[in-house]
C-alpha cells in the first residue's frame, strides 16, 4: 500500500504544473501534490510524554483539480489526500461561480473543506514561511462537510465576504445538523495584491490582506451539548523582500455539564521575515516568530507537559527557496516557556521542551 502511494504521488507531481493531458466529461483535468520529510530534535525531558527526536514524512498530498466553463459559469472540483501515515481522504469539493459588474464575482463551494476562520488555518501547509503552523491554526475549525458562499464585491474588489453552514465535526460525515452544526463567515479586504496567491513569504508581488473571521458551533458531548463561539482578527503584508502576518484568535466555550464549566482558549502569532541579498541558487530567508497559547483559561492542568498547558514560543527560521515554495530546504528552532508553570496542586510544571526542526517540500505548483 506505501509502495503504491508513492508511485500515485509521484506520477502526480510529475504533471504538476503541465497542461491537462487529459479530459472527463468536458473538464480540463490537472494533477499535482508534494512531499514533506520532516528532521525533529526535542529537548528530553524524563516526564512529559512526546518528546523523542524522529525522522517522519510529515505530509505526502496529492491534489486534484477539474476545470469547466458553462456559458458564463465556471465550475471547478477539487480534492486533496493524505498518503501518510495512513491514506485519508482531506478535501473533496464542487464549486460554481461567476464574474459581476464592477470587477465583482460570486461562488458556491460544496464538499469537505477548510471553513473559512483564520488566515494560518486556511494557508495550504507547503505555502509556509515556517516549518510549521503556530499552535494558534490548531484552535480553529477542522475541515469539514458543507457549503459556502462567497462573493467579492461589485465596484469595491478588494473586499470579499465568505459564509457557510457546515456539520460542525470535521470527524463526522453525516452531516447531523441536529447534534453538529457550524455557521462560519470571514471578511477581508486585499487593499494590496488582491490576486495573490494565499501564501507566506515574499516570493512574488507585494500584497497587504487585512482579515476577520466569526464561528459559532454546536456539538453534542456525552449528555451535553457545547456551545463555542470563535471570534479572530489577522493582518498579512509583503513589500519588497519582507513579510510579515500578525493574528489573534480566541474561543470561548459554553458550560456543557456542572462538571465541564465554560472556558476559553485563545492564541496570538506575530511573524516576520526577510530575503538575503545574497548571490546564491535559490532565495534564503530569515524569519522570527513569537506565538503565545492557552486552551483554556479556567481548568488548572494536571501535570507537566499537559495538552492543555499555556505555552510561549519564541521561533526563528531560515529558509532556502531553489524553486518557490515548490522546492524548499527549511529549518526553524523555537524555545518554548510555559507560561503555565504550575499544576492543579501547585508542583512545577516547567519542563524543557525546546525543539528543532528540519524538512524539505519538493513538489509541483498548485
Amino acid at each position: 500500500m506505501a509502495g503504491l502511494a508513492l508511485a500515485t504521488l509521484t506520477a502526480a507531481v510529475a504533471s504538476a504544473g503541465a497542461e491537462p493531458a487529459t479530459t472527463a466529461a468536458g473538464f480540463a483535468l490537472h494533477g499535482g501534490g508534494y512531499l514533506q520529510p520532516q528532521v525533529r530534535l526535542r529537548a528530553d525531558d524524563p516526564v512529559a510524554a512526546g518528546d523523542e527526536d524522529g525522522l517522519l514524512l510529515r505530509r505526502a498530498r496529492v491534489l486534484g483539480r477539474g476545470e469547466r466553463t458553462v456559458g458564463r459559469l465556471a465550475v471547478t472540483a477539487r480534492i486533496e489526500a493524505d498518503l501518510a501515515p495512513d491514506v485519508r481522504l482531506l478535501d473533496a469539493s464542487v464549486a460554481a461561480g461567476a464574474c459581476l459588474i464592477g470587477g465583482g464575482a460570486w461562488q458556491v463551494e460544496v464538499g469537505r473543506f477548510r471553513v473559512p476562520v483564520s488566515r494560518q488555518a486556511l494557508l495550504p501547509e507547503d505555502q509556509l514561511g515556517f516549518v510549521d503552523k503556530p499552535e494558534l491554526a490548531s484552535l480553529a475549525p477542522a475541515r469539514q462537510v458543507g457549503a459556502m458562499a462567497t462573493i467579492v464585491v461589485p465596484n469595491a474588489p478588494m473586499a470579499r465576504l465568505s459564509a457557510g453552514l457546515w456539520n460542525g465535526d470535521g470527524a463526522d460525515q453525516s452531516g447531523d445538523l441536529a447534534a453538529h452544526r457550524l455557521v462560519a463567515g470571514r471578511f477581508e479586504v486585499r487593499a494590496v495584491g488582491a490576486d495573490a496567491a494565499l501564501a507566506e513569504g515574499a516570493l512574488g508581488a507585494g500584497y497587504l490582506w487585512i482579515g476577520a473571521s466569526l464561528a459559532r458551533g454546536r456539538r453534542a458531548l456525552g449528555d451535553g451539548r457545547e456551545v463555542a463561539t470563535t471570534l479572530g482578527a489577522d493582518l498579512a503584508f509583503a513589500a519588497g523582500p519582507l513579510w510579515g502576518t500578525a493574528e489573534y484568535l480566541q474561543v470561548d466555550h459554553g458550560a456543557v455539564t456542572s462538571v465541564q464549566p465554560a472556558f476559553r482558549a485563545n492564541g496570538v502569532v506575530a511573524q516576520v521575515g526577510g530575503r538575503l541579498p545574497l548571490a546564491v541558487a535559490g532565495r534564503l530567508e530569515l524569519a522570527l516568530r513569537f506565538e503565545e497559547i492557552d486552551r483554556n483559561d479556567t481548568v488548572p492542568i494536571l501535570d507537566r507537559g499537559d495538552p492543555a498547558q499555556s505555552l510561549r514560543y519564541y521561533t526563528g527560521g531560515a529558509s532556502w527557496y531553489l524553486a518557490g515554495h515548490a522546492l524548499k530546504l527549511q529549518l526553524s528552532a523555537s524555545h518554548i516557556v510555559e507560561v503555565e508553570d504550575r499544576t492543579a496542586d501547585g508542583a512545577r510544571a516547567a519542563y524543557h521542551n525546546d525543539t528543532v526542526l528540519m524538512q524539505v517540500t519538493a513538489g509541483g505548483e498548485r
